[in-house]
């Protein structure tokens, strides 16, 4: 909050691409490198003594890689046997792929108040919304 005490509004916005663009890649490698995306944007109003500041807050990271048990039996109401793999000669056969994704979004909203030069209020609320994919 600005120490001005003015009835204008303030704000500003910000984006970050954290993508492969410069990263070298295996060449050998089957999967494709994530990249995330992050940004938010403000908006803070004081008049007088009474400040508010509202931020918008978000994330998205796409092609993450994640693993799948490819040697899991089907479910069923039969007993389990190690003949009921898809490879029974193993446990576990892990699939390592790409397709991943999350996101995050958030709004934070703050007020203070301030009481001379030495006395100041502040609150504030997070309410938030993760998604995993």
């Amino acid at each position: 909050m600005s120490k001005s005490g003015t009835n204008e509004f303030h704000g500003g916005a910000f984006y970050d691409y954290n993508g492969d663009d410069l990263n070298a890649r295996n060449f050998f490698s089957a999967t494709v490198p994530p990249y995330s995306q992050q940004f938010n944007l403000t908006v803070e109003h004081q008049t007088g003594q009474n400040g508010i500041r509202v931020v918008y807050v978000g994330a998205r990271s796409v092609d993450l890689i994640y693993q799948a048990n490819i040697n899991q039996p089907v479910p069923s109401a039969i007993p389990f046997t190690p003949s009921r793999y898809t490879y029974p000669n193993f446990n576990t056969v892990t699939w390592y792929d790409n397709g991943g994704t999350q996101e995050y979004n958030a709004l934070q909203v703050s007020a203070s108040k301030t009481y001379g030069k030495k006395v100041s209020f502040n609150t504030g609320r997070v309410p938030q919304l993760a998604e995993r994919k």
